[in-house]
C-alpha cells in the first residue's frame, strides 16, 4: 500500500521553494519511514548529497555520504564535505562513490537541492529489465512522479555512468538506472526520499496487482489531465505538462 497519509501532510511544503543567498548545512541523511528501515530500501544503500553555500555566500559545496558506510550507522561527523570538483574539503572517510552522478544533476538542473541515489529492490527489479513501471493507476505516483525515466548502462562510479542521466533531469525527477538503481532530486533531502518511497512502493504494488489476475484499472484520461495541471501549479516536472492547453 502506498503511504499515501505521510506525503498527503506535506503537499504544502513540497512546491519549489525560492533559494536564499545562503543556505544553513542541513543533515544528508533523512529520517527513513518504518516501512523504508524495514525493507532497507532507503535507510541502508543510499547515497545521498544535498548543497548548501559556504559563508562566503559565492562558493558552492556539497554536504555527501561518505562510502562502505551503512546509512543506518552514520554520524554527523561522517557526513564529508565536497565542492563541485568532488574534491573532499572535511569528513572523516572517502566520499562516496557516486558522488559524480549528484553533481551531473546538481550543474545541469539548478532547482535540484538534493539528490538521493539508491538500490531499492521492487525499483530496481524495473531498472534491470531497461523499463518503467507503467503510468495511469495510482493518483499520488502521477502528481508526484508521473513517467519515470531509463537511463542506460554504464559502469557505476564513471564520469560516463554520471553523464547518462542528462537527457532527462529535467522533465523528469525520478530516474532508473539500469541494471544498477535509482536516482531522484527534489528542493529537499527529505522530498527526494520522499520520491524513492512513492518509486518502491509503487513498483511493489504494481507487481502485487499482477498477481491477482484480474486487469488493471486505469485513471481515465480528463482525470489525468486534471493531475497534470495540478502539477503545472505545485512546479513539478513532468514531460507531459507541455501537452496542455494555456488556460488548464
Amino acid at each position: 500500500m502506498l503511504r499515501r497519509n505521510r506525503v498527503s501532510r506535506g503537499r504544502k511544503r513540497f512546491l519549489p521553494q525560492r533559494q536564499p543567498a545562503l543556505l544553513k548545512p542541513i543533515s544528508c541523511v533523512p529520517k527513513s519511514s518504518p516501512s523504508a528501515e524495514s525493507s532497507g530500501s532507503a535507510a541502508t544503500s543510499t547515497a545521498t548529497v544535498a548543497t548548501l553555500a559556504c559563508a562566503s555566500g559565492r562558493t558552492r559545496c556539497l554536504l555527501c555520504t561518505p562510502t562502505l558506510i551503512s546509512k543506518r550507522d552514520i554520524q554527523p561527523a561522517d557526513i564529508c564535505l565536497c565542492d563541485l570538483d568532488g574534491n573532499m574539503l572535511a569528513g572523516n572517510g572517502p566520499r562516496t562513490s557516486e558522488l559524480l552522478l549528484h553533481l551531473e544533476i546538481y550543474k545541469a538542473n539548478p532547482r535540484a537541492r538534493a539528490v538521493v541515489h539508491c538500490h531499492p529492490p521492487h525499483a530496481t527489479a524495473f531498472a534491470i529489465t531497461g523499463t518503467a513501471p507503467p503510468i495511469g493507476l495510482i493518483p499520488e505516483y502521477e502528481i508526484f512522479i508521473g513517467p519515470a525515466a531509463v537511463a542506460r548502462y554504464e559502469t557505476p562510479g564513471t564520469q560516463a555512468f554520471a553523464e547518462t542521466v542528462l537527457p532527462f533531469i529535467q522533465d523528469h525527477n525520478t530516474i532508473l538506472l539500469s541494471n544498477h538503481g535509482i536516482v531522484c532530486w527534489a528542493d529537499t533531502v527529505t522530498h527526494a526520499e520522499w520520491l524513492v518511497e512513492i518509486l518502491e512502493n509503487y513498483c511493489k504494488t504494481y507487481l502485487i496487482a499482477q498477481q491477482i489476475g484480474k486487469p488493471l484499472a486505469f485513471l481515465p484520461d480528463e482525470k489525468i489531465q486534471e493531475i497534470l495541471a495540478l502539477k503545472r501549479r505545485m512546479g513539478l516536472p513532468d514531460a507531459r505538462i507541455a501537452q496542455l492547453e494555456p488556460h488548464e
